[in-house]
């Protein structure tokens, strides 16, 4: 009878529920294998729909920086924004146009070139190593490690290049795939562009009917921070990629390097990387200069450590401002965890996912420590204390007035 009563006290409705997610999710470790190859299947099927509503939500903050910057003199909201819309459309329809017809046959190019001329280039090192070897002999130097392992790294390199050709050509013919898609997606774009504020219209629209006042707020406050995260990051970071490729391909043309194109694009690419790509890139750029141009290792490697520090230290400050805020070591695991689950992909979006969840449980552990007193590390006593709430208020109080003049200032600078 107690069962009972408890069972209609709390509703028959929370038990069936927890019941069809106990259920559900049953079903869903049984079958795992078949329900990943399905959604790889659906997520191929919409890959143009996916294309189009990134390169929308890339090409949008192009579009309000026109509006905001370069058309302001327009009063009518309606033609002023139409007009960024397109012109920031048509801007990125010439890079792609550029990028299919000029860059990408170089890279590919390039590459063909490296597979056929491998084995000469191999040869051409295994010349400077005798040589280097036998100048250490000279001085009594025992290089008999140095010839024995760089033999067997030298032909085991040649032999993964040989019999990886046939994979090299189906990356390629899934890349020209990929590039198909991408110009679907590209004119999807321009759909999600025109549409853009219906579809932001239409989602306030269902949230402030599915949820209350406060909770709706509470809703796209949140989603309003997430989407600057990875905008500031997202944008950035492009922007910083095609900083490094093109300084890096100036280098490299002043310097006479071969494989400008190829090595040019690789480092800009793999800086989109957090913490390691530019240690692939370099690593990449160094392996390919190896064999085509062995005195040209040592240049590029410095040259790409001194604009990595110029990158870190000068470039990224100035263009994600902070937006982050997170330490290194989070970001690592972030990119490891990433790149288990959902691979490059994973790896890419590592950094402002990590500073989204950083977002969120500063405002729950915000909310929960309001009242109580906050404890803080202190390194230079290696010691834990107490600051009571008010010392917190008291420090963001003191800080109100220089960050409203900061706002002031920065809004006199934009007008």
């Amino acid at each position: 009878m107690k069962i009972g009563d408890k069972f209609k006290e709390k509703g028959w409705k929370q038990y069936a529920l927890a019941a069809c997610i106990a259920v559900l999710l049953y079903v869903v470790l049984i079958k795992l294998n078949v329900i990943l190859a399905w959604l790889k299947f659906v997520l191929g099927l919409l890959s143009p729909v996916i294309y189009g509503m990134v390169i929308a939500y890339l090409i949008s903050p192009l579009s309000g920086f026109i509006e905001r910057r370069l058309l302001h003199k327009i009063n009518k909201y309606v033609v002023r924004h139409q007009l960024a819309n397109v012109i920031a459309m048509i801007t990125v329809v010439i890079l792609f146009v550029l990028l299919m017809s000029v860059l990408i046959p170089q890279v590919i190019d390039s590459i063909s070139m490296f597979i056929g001329n491998i084995n000469s280039y191999a040869e051409a090192l295994r010349g400077t190593l005798d040589y280097v070897i036998m100048e250490g002999e000279k001085y009594n130097l025992d290089m008999s490690i140095l010839d024995s392992s760089t033999s067997t790294m030298l032909n085991d390199f040649v032999t993964m290049i040989t019999n990886n050709v046939p994979k090299i050509a189906a990356g390629s013919i899934s890349a020209t795939n990929n590039a198909m898609n991408l110009g679907l997606g590209l004119i999807l774009a321009v759909y999600f562009i025109v549409y853009k504020n219906t579809i932001i219209n239409t989602y306030h629209r269902i949230l402030s009917t599915l949820l209350n006042e406060q909770k709706y707020k509470t809703v796209t406050s949140f989603f309003s921070e997430c989407n600057k995260i990875m905008t500031t990051y997202v944008v950035s970071n492009i922007i910083d990629g095609i900083i490094i490729g093109i300084a890096n391909a100036i280098f490299m043309m002043v310097t006479g390097t071969p494989y400008l194109v190829l090595i040019s694009v690789v480092v800009g690419v793999t800086n989109l990387l957090p913490t390691f790509g530019p240690f692939i890139g370099a690593f990449i750029g160094g392996l390919i200069l190896l064999f085509a141009s062995p005195h040209s290792v040592i240049p590029f490697l410095v040259f790409t450590l001194a604009l990595q520090l110029c990158d870190g230290y000068v470039i990224k400050p100035k263009l994600f401002g902070g937006a982050l805020g997170i330490a290194g070591v989070w970001i690592t695991l972030g990119i490891i965890v990433g790149a288990k689950l959902f691979g490059f992909l994973g790896v890419l979006l590592a950094a402002p996912v990590v500073a989204i969840i950083s977002f969120v449980l500063e405002g729950y552990l915000g909310k929960k420590k309001a009242g109580k007193d906050i404890y803080e590390y202190v390194p230079e006593s290696g010691t834990v204390r107490a600051k009571k709430p008010q010392e917190e208020t008291g420090a963001v109080k003191a800080k109100k007035p220089q960050e409203e003049s900061c706002a002031e200032n920065g809004e006199n600078s934009e007008n």
